[in-house]
């Protein structure tokens, strides 16, 4: 596919070009499952993989969940700015894992990999969709 042929001016004209709506409904899906995949694993860290030894695990269950729960009506309507909150704290994430896999040993570095993969893979996800949604919704001038 030739590039300059998608150029017509507009700067996100391009996107709107090569990214019709089924490849939207697959970023949804994609952001749902590695969103619901990480929430998952958030809750089985500390269940069942590796309590805390130090803290009550309802206390590290609501410490670790919220910023994940408190936009999941925005996640689930696509809204675009729910999903950039939710790409900026799978960073957050993205941290933890990183040092989990970097630091410990056995079980909890491997919950670290995954939880730095699947933050990783909702990051990029979060915001391709949150473009993508952005794009699709009608502006002030085609009302």
């Amino acid at each position: 596919m030739h590039y300059a042929r998608l150029w017509d001016g507009d700067w996100l004209s391009w996107l709107k070009k090569l990214a019709p709506e089924s490849v939207q409904r697959w970023l949804y899906a994609s952001t749902l499952s590695a969103y619901f995949g990480l929430i998952i694993l958030l809750l089985l860290w500390p269940i069942y993989f590796s309590p805390p030894q130090a803290m009550p695990i309802a206390l590290m269950l609501l410490i670790s969940l919220t910023p994940l729960v408190i936009f999941l009506f925005g996640v689930l309507h696509q809204r675009p700015k729910p999903l950039v909150w939710v790409a900026f704290f799978s960073l957050l994430y993205f941290i933890h894992g990183v040092s989990d896999a970097w630091v410990a040993e056995g079980v909890v570095q491997w919950l670290g990999l995954s939880e730095t993969l699947l933050s990783c893979w909702l990051f990029i996800s979060a915001t391709w969709l949150a473009r993508q949604s952005a794009l699709s919704q009608p502006t002030e001038t085609e009302e």
